[in-house]
Formats: C-alpha cells, structure tokens, sequence
C-alpha cells in the first residue's frame, strides 16, 4: 500500500513542505485535494514503515523521518550511538 501514487504523493509532499517545521495532516490534505481522513490513513501507514513521523507529539504535525548517518568501521556498518 505504500508504494501507491496516493501515498508518494503524500510523502513528497511531507518531504517537501516540512523542511523548516512540521506540516499538519489539514495543511497536507489542502495541497493534495483529498480529505483529510484518506490522507490519514495513509500516513499512518507511512509511520508505522518509518518514513513518517510527528517530531513533537501527536499533534505537532508531520516531517520526512531523518535517515541515520552509517558509518563504515574496518569494513564494518556501523550506526553511530550504537
């Protein structure tokens, strides 16, 4: 499911609007003309893979999740704080 266009057009659309702050679940549904639930949906969805996630809370609004920087050690994978 999240490979539909719906859901890469939400995430774009996260990905893009929340660079400064979070953008709210309304703001997104506006942008992309869907209702609000329908874009709900898919951002929890989107959540629960981990490409999503509300920085500040539940109700602080939605931001692209930040990949962990990877470090490679004498050949080894490493994710720094590990």
């Amino acid at each position: 499911m999240i490979d539909s266009p719906a859901a890469q057009l939400i995430i774009e659309t996260v990905a893009v609007k929340s660079r400064r702050r979070p953008i709210s679940t309304l703001a997104i549904s506006m942008m992309v003309g869907w209702p609000e639930r329908t874009v709900r949906h898919y951002l929890s969805i989107a959540e629960q893979v981990g490409l999503v996630e509300r920085p500040n809370g539940p109700k602080s609004g939605w931001a692209v999740k930040p990949v962990p920087r990877v470090v490679i050690v004498e050949g080894q994978l490493m994710l720094p704080g590990f």
